[in-house]
């Protein structure tokens, strides 16, 4: 089976008030196509943060998401609509 998903080093960083915080650290998983995969942790442990970057709703600070194949992560907004649809 083809990895259906790929992430690779992935950060998420978001600014806020005195400083930053860091939903996402150095994430890489590859997602087989076929096969069923759960994503599961605590609350604020940075799940929907990953879910929304893998679905082109929002673009990691640092690293990778490939798609089919195809590197995603660096697309503009309009690119990333595109591909939603």
């Amino acid at each position: 089976m083809n990895d259906i998903i790929k992430v690779k080093n992935v950060n998420r960083i978001f600014p806020v008030a005195g400083g930053t915080f860091q939903a996402l650290s150095d994430v890489t998983v590859s997602i087989k196509e076929g096969g069923l995969t759960v994503l599961r942790g605590r609350s604020g442990s940075g799940k929907t943060t990953l879910m929304n970057i893998i679905g082109g709703l929002d673009s990691p600070t640092k690293g990778k998401i490939y798609l089919e194949g195809k590197e995603i992560s660096s697309l503009s907004e309009k690119a990333r609509e595109n591909l939603r649809r």
